[in-house]
């Protein structure tokens, strides 16, 4: 094989390994979920996700609704991730964050019992001002 040709063949191999790491964007569910207020083909495109990528794709999801200022949306979208991952640290950090920035809503919309459920404080303590 020329040296050219092994190049190309390890480009196209590297771009597909990436993709394969990458998986798909949530950008266009993220886009919808906001232009909708339907959060529920976004929480099942980061369900299809392997168990271990969950966490950080829900970060990644509710940090750009978060900084669109759709807190409300954002809460809903933080609630399923402190359900379904409750002991993941960023599920807490979120919590906090929810409390913290935005007392009224988190009245509002985080359940006394939810919270007794789901919130961590000795978990949540550990995280830094960025999650």
């Amino acid at each position: 094989m020329s040296p050219t040709l092994l190049v190309v063949v390890g480009l196209a191999l590297l771009v597909i390994v990436i993709w394969k790491l990458m998986g798909p964007s949530l950008g266009p569910h993220i886009a919808k979920a906001k232009d909708t207020g339907d959060l529920e083909p976004l929480i099942k495109a980061i369900d299809a996700l392997k168990p271990g990528a969950r966490p950080a794709a829900y970060n990644h999801a509710i940090r750009r609704i978060w900084d669109d200022y759709e807190r409300e949306l954002a809460i809903e979208l933080v609630k399923e991730l402190a359900k379904k991952h409750s002991d993941a640290l960023i599920a807490q950090y979120w919590l906090k964050q929810v409390m913290q920035v935005e007392p009224q809503m988190a009245r509002d919309c985080l359940e006394e019992e939810f919270l007794k459920r789901y919130y961590q404080p000795e978990l949540a303590a550990q995280c830094g001002p960025v999650g």
